[in-house]
């Protein structure tokens, strides 16, 4: 339609569905699916957003060298 609501929505949906997020498992089947469909030659890696702790943002960033890159 058109409004603000509706791409915020879209683009919000296209994040959970598309983005590389949740546990390790399915953070590497995103990165893999990804890879499989697209061959991208990056991979840009945000591990802060808005307000989270740095704390957390540094155990998210951990968790995803430790679990899914290799």
């Amino acid at each position: 339609s058109g409004t603000y609501e509706d791409a915020v929505d879209t683009l919000t949906t296209k994040f959970v569905d598309e983005g590389v997020v949740g546990t390790p498992e399915q953070c590497l089947e995103k990165v893999i699916a990804h890879y499989e469909t697209i061959q991208p030659s990056e991979l840009v890696v945000v591990n802060s957003t808005g307000g989270m702790p740095a704390d957390f943002a540094e155990r998210s960033m951990r968790l995803f060298a430790e679990k899914v890159m290799p």
